[in-house]
């Protein structure tokens, strides 16, 4: 696309692929669950460099019958267009480790 991600995401043995930024500070891991869900772990930030790939991971298993979980404990931040994604989507994923500003932003919520 635009030369920052590497090529070809790595596979590992445990079923679990992962795709690093080259120019963005971002990882994200895809791996199955014993549940039969799929675990989307996003570390670093979501920005207009990762969030393709986010997009992409959840448009190939949001037809299937698994469960969707975007893991957020290693997430530092979230740009507009990351965010705007998240609120589409909020109703098909369920979200671990999600950062109270966050939470409020996109379930309207007030924590404090």
């Amino acid at each position: 696309r635009d030369g920052y991600l590497f090529s070809h995401p790595k596979w590992f043995e445990n079923g679990t692929r992962e795709a690093v930024l080259s120019m963005s500070l971002s990882r994200i891991t895809e791996s199955p669950t014993e549940d039969d869900a799929v675990l989307i772990t996003i570390d670093g930030t979501i920005d207009g460099q990762s969030l393709p790939i986010l997009e992409s991971l959840f448009e190939k298993h949001r037809q299937g019958t698994n469960k969707i979980i975007f893991s957020f404990w290693g997430l530092v931040n979230v740009d507009r267009q990351a965010k705007d994604f998240l609120k589409k989507v909020r109703a098909r994923v369920q979200f671990l480790g999600l950062p109270d500003y966050l939470k409020m932003e996109l379930f309207d919520s007030n924590l404090i």
